[in-house]
């Protein structure tokens, strides 16, 4: 399943983003001000994209877990908050300052795991808890 971004002077989409295997349920930019935009599908699968850069690169994954339908996906940017909503809410709080490639958090990990059946590392400080895609790295 695929993300089309469109030029609202054009009659057809100008790229085309592959990144999830399943049916979308929400797209969500995050804030006004930036060139993130948020996807998410009904298996809980969410991912961050930077539509700043002519790659359209996938920036960050996040599964919102075993067994959760996600039934759409709330943006707050004013708390800088989003919630997943399924038959419960989830909330991920994000920043969308522009970060370092190479720095994975602004302070240091505290725990870092891998979870081998879903190909994803977590790595945790005191303030933020993120999920990297082992295989694509975002």
């Amino acid at each position: 399943y695929d993300l089309f971004v469109w030029n609202p002077y054009v009659k057809y989409s100008i790229h085309q983003i592959p990144g999830h295997q399943a049916p979308l349920v929400a797209i969500e930019v995050l804030g006004s001000a930036s060139n993130q935009v948020l996807s998410a599908d009904t298996t809980g699968v969410m991912k961050t994209w930077d539509l700043g850069s002519s790659s359209y690169q996938c920036l960050q994954t996040i599964a919102v877990g075993d067994g959760f339908t996600l039934r759409t996906v709330l943006s707050v940017p004013l708390h800088r908050r989003i919630f997943a909503v399924g038959r419960t809410f989830v909330a991920y709080d994000y920043q969308n300052s522009g970060g370092s490639a190479t720095q994975t958090d602004d302070q240091p990990i505290i725990k870092a795991v891998y979870h081998p059946r879903i190909r994803v590392f977590v790595t945790a400080c005191a303030k933020h808890l993120r999920i990297w895609d082992a295989v694509t790295g975002a």
